[in-house]
């Protein structure tokens, strides 16, 4: 062909089947193809299988974890239940001796004759507060400065919208203010709304009565006695 001879233009011809190099053919590609997809099955298969292992295991440390919690919980919930039934025992055990207390201090009061306020703050001075020396007002005074009764008081002088400041300054004179009048027993000792010098004096005098265990009243139908008429010939 075009002079060239045929044995040198198969020589140059590139395609020719002897320069070609072997390769794969299409179904060894297909095949090769059908095993790495075998492969990646059986890997995520496997990982599938070993993430299911591993949730289940997890899920068992939960459930396990939950479950003694829960016993955990039941346990302290019963000794919650235990140390409230102790408590309101407690509770019940306490009101009992505050009225054994109450009805102990009533007999006192009746039988000396001094059912009164006067009387029941000479007693509390005298008989019930134990430390410290000195008079019933000097008793009384001290009482500032004791927390307990003075915490006592701040919760009456707040219900009544009263200054603590102020309760505490009549707790330095409240002795004199009652020790002028109120001899002889009443039924019950009696706080005379009417006869009061202060409105701080009846949240003072029921701080005393409460903390002190003193049956008490609130009246507000009292009038000063009048003075008997002199004798006249």
């Amino acid at each position: 062909m075009f002079g060239i001879p045929s044995t040198t233009f198969a020589k140059m011809w590139p395609f020719g089947s002897s320069n070609v190099a072997a390769g794969p053919s299409n179904m060894d590609l297909y095949r090769d193809m059908q095993s790495k997809d075998a492969e990646f099955r059986d890997m995520v298969r496997a990982k599938d299988a070993e993430f299911k292992e591993m949730l289940q295991r997890k899920d068992a440390e939960f459930k396990e974890m939950l479950h003694a919690k829960d016993a955990e919980l039941q346990r302290k919930d019963g000794e919650l239940r235990e140390l409230h039934a102790d408590k309101e025992k407690l509770l019940h055990q306490a009101t009992e001796v505050r009225l054994m207390w109450a009805k102990a201090n009533d007999i006192v009061l009746s039988m000396r004759g001094q059912r009164n306020v006067r009387g029941a703050l000479e007693y509390i001075a005298g008989d019930l507060i134990t430390d410290g020396s000195g008079g019933v007002q000097a008793k009384l005074t001290r009482l500032a400065d004791n927390e307990e009764f003075m915490a006592e008081l701040k919760v009456i002088a707040e219900k009544k919208n009263l200054r603590l400041v102020d309760i505490k300054h009549c707790l330095n004179h409240l002795y004199h203010t009652y020790s002028k009048g109120m001899h002889g027993s009443e039924a019950v000792v009696t706080i005379h709304v009417t006869a009061l010098t202060a409105t701080t004096e009846l949240a003072l005098l029921m701080a005393l009565f409460e903390r002190f265990n003193v049956t008490y009243r609130v009246s507000t139908d009292w009038k000063e006695p009048e003075a008997p008429a002199l004798a006249t010939e």
